[in-house]
């Protein structure tokens, strides 16, 4: 995870700590997780929490069991960047199929979301009845998810929305995860000519109506995140320890 982002958050002088846990253990492991994180947050003051995959759900068990409990940091004590979160409300998998709560978006807490378009598990369509959508995210599951260290974090081509507290970052892709095999087959030229008609399609799939591109303001808002300039507040170095949270 210390590459995920092109490294935004675990560069020097930022440092990131590992926490274990049992991970694709079902929600079992998910609230073991959480319990864990409660253990490593008692009583600390400036630090974020940077999760990844398996990791935004145990982000999000902490936040609806443990957030606010005595000795657990308050909102502007500690902070979350969580990483193809299966459990975002704006693209999650696990919400929009049923499966589970979304992360919630009212506990005060600063929470930065990042997804690739059409990642399956953060990025999944708002229409899943566009099976063509559908199936793309699926392929991206395979084709994105596994992958964030050339994401920036702070490009202009990102989109980007706000609900409450919560910042929710979409990267492009370029081409659909639904034509990768014909890519693999060496088949480039026909791949590139459906990529736009079946983007448009898949496309379709999607409500980007609350998402804008992302400015200089929502760059600054980010970096204050991960600086320690803003929230959560600077450790006594003058940085902020992280707390990283993963899933293979």
């Amino acid at each position: 995870m210390s590459s995920w982002l092109q490294g935004a958050v675990c560069t020097s002088p930022n440092t990131c700590t590992g926490l274990s846990y049992p991970s694709n253990a079902g929600i079992s492991g998910v609230a073991t997780g959480a319990q864990s994180l409660a253990q490593a947050l008692d009583g600390t003051d400036g630090r974020i929490v940077y999760s990844y995959s398996e990791g935004g759900s145990v982000a999000t068990y902490y936040l609806q069991k443990y957030a606010g409990n005595t000795g657990q940091p308050a909102p502007g004590q500690v902070a979350f960047i969580m990483v193809a979160n299966p459990n975002s409300a704006k693209g999650g998998a696990i919400p929009a199929l049923y499966l589970g709560a979304p992360t919630p978006t009212d506990s005060g807490y600063t929470i930065v979301e990042v997804s690739r378009e059409y990642d399956g598990l953060s990025d999944f369509p708002t229409d899943p009845s566009n099976l063509l959508a559908v199936a793309n995210a699926i392929a991206g599951i395979g084709v994105l998810h596994p992958d964030y260290s050339k994401v920036d974090l702070y490009s202009s081509d990102n989109l980007v929305a706000r609900d409450g507290s919560t910042t929710y970052v979409v990267a492009p892709t370029q081409n659909l995860p639904l034509l990768q095999p014909l890519r693999q087959l060496g088949l480039n030229q026909l791949a590139d000519q459906l990529n736009a008609p079946l983007k448009k399609a898949v496309d379709a799939g999607y409500d980007r109506s609350s998402y804008h591109s992302m400015t200089q303001a929502d760059v600054d808002d980010i970096q204050a995140v991960i600086t320690g300039d803003g929230s959560p507040s600077s450790g006594s170095d003058g940085s902020a320890s992280r707390t990283a949270l993963a899933a293979p």
